[in-house]
């Protein structure tokens, strides 16, 4: 940091392994985040991004950049803060990510992408009441590219003996989501040990 200002760099590398019947299947994730900070009187922020490369072997390389933003307006009352969020992540679909997502989910499943999200809210927020009442109201955008749902294999195969020998069994499919969302919070302290949280959520897939 450096006044009113800040910068941040942070880098990190994942590897994924399979065994047995998955033991050719790896995946690599690196990841690298850009922060900048600044604290102003009238706008607090936080901007930056998130870059993923992302290899999986036998598919082509993913690259992905996800934009981060935390932005606060200070209109000279604690009451009513104009604010901005960005933000996102980097799923990988390995087997143990979709076992841990589904238990019944088909022997050996490693897809060939990761899901990713690109996530933005826009409202206003505040303190009142010497600080005991806080509350939050905002819309949100949510983009899910290659996002998971869940079907059998006797929806993918019109052979009844292919679909017999693997009834019960579940397989994830990828496809992009869009979902738009409406949000009210509000925490209530009437006393410092006493906390309430009441929230309000609204989604349009």
């Amino acid at each position: 940091g450096f006044g009113r200002s800040s910068f941040s760099l942070e880098a990190g590398y994942e590897r994924l392994a399979g065994q047995k019947s998955i033991s050719e299947n790896t995946q690599q994730l690196i990841h690298a985040a850009l922060r900048y900070g600044f604290q102003g009187g009238v706008v607090r922020l936080d901007v930056g991004a998130d870059y993923y490369h992302d290899k999986i072997e036998g598919a082509d390389a993913g690259n992905y950049v996800i934009p981060y933003a935390r932005l606060d307006f200070n209109l000279g009352t604690p009451g009513l803060k104009p604010f901005f969020e960005a933000d996102g992540a980097v799923t990988p679909n390995d087997f143990r990510a979709l076992t841990l997502e589904n238990p019944y989910v088909a022997s050996s499943t490693w897809l060939d992408k990761s899901s990713v999200d690109y996530n933005f809210r826009l409202g206003l927020g505040g303190s009142l009441w010497r600080s005991r009442f806080d509350y939050r109201v905002y819309a949100g955008v949510s983009v899910r590219d290659n996002h998971l749902f869940w079907t059998t294999y006797r929806s993918l195969s019109d052979d009844p003996a292919f679909s017999e020998v693997f009834q019960g069994v579940l397989v994830p499919v990828m496809a992009r989501q869009t979902v738009t969302s409406f949000n009210g919070e509000i925490e209530f302290r009437p006393v410092s040990a006493l906390k309430f949280d009441l929230g309000v959520h609204g989604y349009l897939y």
